[in-house]
């Protein structure tokens, strides 16, 4: 590969990286509410948890 799309990768995937940590960051600061109008402090919950809530969200 050529130098020049090495570099286009890899800002494109920095970009991504950039993306997810702000989302992350952007969902451990808020708060979710639930069907049963009970809300989740996202600052108690895993890596996990908080990736599982995103995904859900997203479908």
């Amino acid at each position: 590969m050529s130098q020049r799309r090495l570099s286009s990768m890899s800002i494109f995937i920095l970009e991504i990286a950039l993306l997810e940590i702000v989302k992350l960051r952007n969902l451990g600061n808020s708060r979710i509410d639930l069907p049963s109008k009970d809300a989740v402090d996202l600052a108690c919950l895993s890596m996990d948890e908080k990736l599982h809530l995103q995904r859900k969200a997203f479908e």
